[in-house]
């Protein structure tokens, strides 16, 4: 899997082998402070999720926020 941010707050998960788009999130933060998403860094969380099937992806902002988001394969 591929993470990539874009500056309409989304970001996009891909498969690294076939290219497509698995999951595209929405970031929950308007307001001016954050003009798009400036990631400074991702890593894959495999413990926060023991209690789910699915895995999450937890990543920093420019803006020092940190967010999970649970990905849902196959989903939008």
């Amino acid at each position: 899997m591929i993470a990539s941010c874009c500056t309409e707050n989304s970001l996009h998960i891909w498969d690294a082998q076939t290219g497509a788009n698995q999951c595209v999130c929405q970031h929950p933060y308007t307001g001016g402070q954050l003009q798009g998403l400036v990631s400074n860094a991702l890593a894959w969380d495999t413990a926060a999720y023991a209690e789910n099937a699915n895995p999450s992806l937890t990543f920093a902002s420019g803006n020092r926020v940190v967010s999970r988001i649970e990905i849902v394969v196959g989903g939008n």
